[in-house]
């Protein structure tokens, strides 16, 4: 289960992906767009913009809200 705030590595997805720890601090730090999710049945890249291109993408989900239950 994934709750809170995370980072998927490219391992987690990718075979021979790069993990967490083979990514320089700097690459996680930068400008970001929020992409608002909450209401949608799911994430996917349709979700994602020419905007979003080159950046940090945070999507808020509300998720936490149903944390517990």
């Amino acid at each position: 289960m994934h709750v809170g705030t995370h980072i998927d590595a490219p391992a987690h997805m990718i075979s021979g992906g790069k993990k967490l720890s083979e990514i320089p601090l700097e690459q996680l730090c930068g400008k970001a767009i929020l992409i608002d999710a909450r209401g949608e049945d799911k994430i996917d890249s349709s979700l994602l913009n020419q905007k979003a291109y080159g950046k940090i993408v945070l999507v808020l989900t509300n998720w936490s809200q149903k944390f517990g239950r």
